[in-house]
């Protein structure tokens, strides 16, 4: 099925292209400080559909709580334990962890991989805080 692109889902996309993981709670927020005239029905409508055809992945991470984000490529994601920022970790940083393992003759189509990091940041701003 095919579906108009209107300038409410271009709107949607864009704001889902400037921010980082969002869920859809704060997309919203985006989108209606972009144009408040956008509905949150709107918003979360459009949100399922992109996810539905694969032009945005829909992320579920540990916490629970379902996040967009508009980099489809295969990646897992890294979320940082101290400021919960979510960070793409892209197949050849994680390659390692399968290696050129025998898999019973299954061919990987895709997989799921969260790791919980200390950002950069948080390294700094602690390594600043200790000395």
């Amino acid at each position: 099925m095919t579906h108009r692109n209107t300038k409410q889902k271009k709107i949607i996309m864009d704001a889902l292209l400037s921010a980082d993981h969002p869920t859809a709670t704060e997309l919203c927020e985006i989108v209606q400080e972009r144009c408040p005239s956008i509905s949150r029905a709107t918003v979360f409508r459009d949100l399922g559909m992109f996810a539905d055809e694969g032009s945005v992945q829909k992320v579920t991470l540990s916490d629970g709580e379902a996040r967009f984000d508009a980099n489809t490529k295969p990646h897992a994601h890294a979320k940082c334990v101290c400021c919960g920022r979510i960070y793409d970790v892209f197949e050849n940083k994680v390659s390692c962890l399968l290696g050129d393992e025998d898999l019973g003759g299954f061919e990987i189509y895709s997989a799921t991989l969260e790791l919980s990091v200390k950002c950069p940041a948080c390294i700094e701003a602690e390594k600043a805080l200790t000395s």
